[in-house]
C-alpha cells in the first residue's frame, strides 16, 4: 500500500473552478468537512446544555425500548461501514492506492458516528426542564 496524493490522479481540489464540473474528490473533501463540522458544533451545545440543565434519569423510569436499540444498532453499524468502505477502496478499487481524500472522510465519518452514538446515550440518560403547560386551571379571570 502506498500513499500518493491527496486526490486521484489527474484531478486537483481547484479542478471543479477551472473546468466547472465536479469531481469525487472535492465533493466528498467539502461535504465531509462540512457534516463534521456542523455535527461538532451541535454536538458541543447539546454538551454543554446537557451539563448544565439536565436532570439524571433512573434506571427504572427509561422505558425498555427496542426502537432504541435499534437506533444504536443502525449508528453502530454506520461506523463500521466507513472502516468498510476504506478497505474495500483500498483493496479492490484503486489497488492498495491511498489518496488523502480518502484518509480525509474514513476519519472524518468514523469521528463522527460516535458523537452521534454518544449523544443518544446522553439523551437517554437525561432529560432537559420542560416548560409548564398553560391550561384552563392556569387563567385567571380578568376583572
Amino acid at each position: 500500500m502506498k500513499f500518493e496524493s491527496f486526490c486521484l490522479q489527474n484531478e486537483s481540489f481547484s479542478y471543479s473552478w477551472q473546468h466547472h464540473g465536479i469531481n469525487r474528490c472535492f465533493v466528498e473533501t467539502v461535504s465531509t468537512s462540512t457534516l463534521l463540522l456542523w455535527i461538532f458544533c451541535c454536538w458541543v451545545i447539546e454538551v454543554y446544555l446537557y451539563k448544565r440543565y439536565a436532570t439524571r434519569v433512573g434506571d427504572n423510569e427509561r422505558p425498555n425500548s427496542s426502537l432504541f436499540r435499534i437506533q444504536v444498532a443502525v449508528i453502530m453499524l454506520l461506523s463500521m461501514l466507513c472502516v468498510f468502505r476504506f478497505v474495500l477502496q483500498v483493496t479492490l478499487i484503486y489497488g492498495y492506492v491511498v489518496y488523502g481524500y480518502m484518509l480525509l472522510v474514513a476519519s472524518v465519518s468514523v469521528l463522527m458516528w460516535p458523537l452521534a452514538l454518544w449523544l443518544t446515550m446522553l439523551e437517554r440518560r437525561y432529560v432537559l426542564p420542560s416548560i409548564p403547560e398553560i391550561g384552563r386551571a392556569s387563567c385567571r379571570e380578568r376583572v
